[in-house]
């Protein structure tokens, strides 16, 4: 079970930073990651995902805010 676990939180991280490379920074290679492993999980862990890139996108601008 730990694994299994262990294999969801990767998957959901990896979705977002994906995720964040096509929408935020054009890395279409990023969409054809992110879709492959779409095929992996399930609507619910694909809705954390999203709402983790989102999360991660306003830490990043957070941060070079700060830097100016």
């Amino acid at each position: 079970m730990l694994l299994r676990k262990s294999g969801v939180i990767l998957l959901r991280s990896a979705y977002a930073w994906f995720n964040l490379a096509r929408q935020h920074w054009g890395n279409d290679e990023g969409a054809n990651f992110r879709d492959s492993m779409a095929k992996e999980m399930t609507p619910e862990q694909i809705a954390e995902a999203q709402k983790l890139s989102k999360e991660l996108l306003k830490n990043i601008e957070a941060n070079q805010k700060a830097k100016e």
